[in-house]
């Protein structure tokens, strides 16, 4: 063979590699059937394109990542439990484009590294997790169901007339940028709708937002976090919940806060944490109206610095349980081991909460113990009485 010939063929598969090519979903049923695609070929890298033929309805039961998505009109995506479907990747955004009319059903996840362009009526519902971080944009007669799921968008939301959204608990949608919502537009539902910059449309006007936050922050003074917030209006309003985590995913009511009912003027409150952890503190304030509706506002994080430590309660106690209460996260290995007053160890006991309570299968007898903690490069004894 000719190697200048062969040069060209090489160059051209590599062109060929790096570009991939547009594929296209010709049939119903499962994403991976290769009889449901153009020549056999199935999409599974960010390099594939991939459009669909008119009317076609298939379902993702894999973890395919694929580049720019392009719909036909009347169109149906099904994405199990336990699935994911990625369109582009961190640092290469693609395009999903629906012209006119998909149902979109999200089970599992789907995960669009760009924007989602629909022309007209796409009907979306999710109760797994839909994340878009860039812009979603809507034209006319299009709905959002979210039923215990979750959307994340990380730009705003554009919907045109008729826009419905409905949220429920303990589903949400959060729009880290501004969302517009056209005339006939409507919210329902219990769930969260969160949305970082500002909100204009009718859903927005129509008392499911109830409050007009101006601010959200927290400071350590001595032992403690104080928290301080303000509000410019407030609507329907009932009261602040602040929550709390040690992970910043998983959170659990701290402090209840009464509101003031309708009003605009400014109102300023504050609370506090008297049990901060050593370390990284997640805090997130929480507004529920009369009607019970609720909306969540931005994550704020506290660092506590301290020594840590811990304390045995009730002291003395009862000997059928020992309750443990550490001022830090054991984020590492953590044991604590339970001695009596000669020595002897009595039992251990793995620690993976800051707060525990360990039952004894033999109740401790009457006297003095000895508790000692070890985790990282923390070790501390701290002596108990049973009564």
């Amino acid at each position: 063979m000719n190697w200048k010939l062969l040069l060209v063929l090489v160059f051209s598969a590599l062109v060929y590699s790096a570009y991939g090519q547009t594929r296209t979903i010709t049939g119903n049923g499962n994403w991976e059937t290769s009889g449901n695609w153009s020549g056999g070929n199935i999409a599974t890298v960010i390099t594939d394109d991939v459009v669909m033929n008119n009317s076609t309805d298939i379902t993702v039961n894999s973890n395919p990542s694929v580049g720019n998505f392009t719909t036909g009109n009347s169109c149906a995506i099904t994405i199990n439990s336990g699935f994911t479907l990625t369109i582009g990747a961190p640092g290469t955004p693609k395009l999903f484009t629906i012209p006119n009319g998909l149902n979109l059903t999200v089970i599992g996840s789907l995960v669009i590294n760009g924007d989602l362009n629909v022309s007209n009526n796409i009907n979306v519902t999710v109760t797994g997790t839909f994340i878009v971080t860039g812009n979603i944009i809507v034209n006319n007669n299009s709905s959002f169901s979210v039923i215990g799921g979750n959307i994340n968008v990380g730009g705003s939301f554009t919907g045109g007339n008729n826009t419905a959204i409905s949220l429920t608990s303990p589903g949400g949608m959060s729009v880290g940028g501004n969302l517009f919502v056209d005339n006939g537009s409507t919210l329902s539902g219990n769930g969260i709708l969160h949305v970082g910059g500002t909100c204009t449309g009718p859903i927005c006007s129509d008392g499911q937002l109830p409050v007009e936050l101006l601010f959200f922050n927290g400071v350590t003074r001595e032992s403690e976090v104080v928290f301080n917030w303000a509000t410019a209006s407030e609507l329907n309003f009932d009261h602040f919940e602040i929550e709390k985590s040690v992970d910043g995913i998983n959170f659990f009511a701290l402090h209840s806060i009464s509101g003031h009912g309708t009003s605009s003027i400014r109102h300023d409150y504050q609370s506090f944490d008297h049990t901060p952890l050593v370390g990284k503190n997640y805090y997130r304030l929480k507004s529920i109206d009369f009607d019970g509706y609720n909306e969540y506002f931005n994550t704020i994080v506290v660092n506590y610095f301290a020594s840590k430590n811990f304390t045995i309660f009730p002291n003395p106690g009862e000997g059928h349980e020992v309750k443990i209460d550490l001022n830090f996260n054991p984020s590492e290995k953590a044991t604590v081991s339970i001695f009596d007053s000669y020595g002897k160890l009595i039992s251990t006991y793995s620690l993976t909460e800051k707060k525990v309570a360990i039952s004894n299968s033999e109740p401790l007898k009457p006297g003095l113990y000895l508790a000692m903690i070890s985790s990282g490069d923390f070790s501390k004894s701290v002596r108990f009485v049973v009564k």
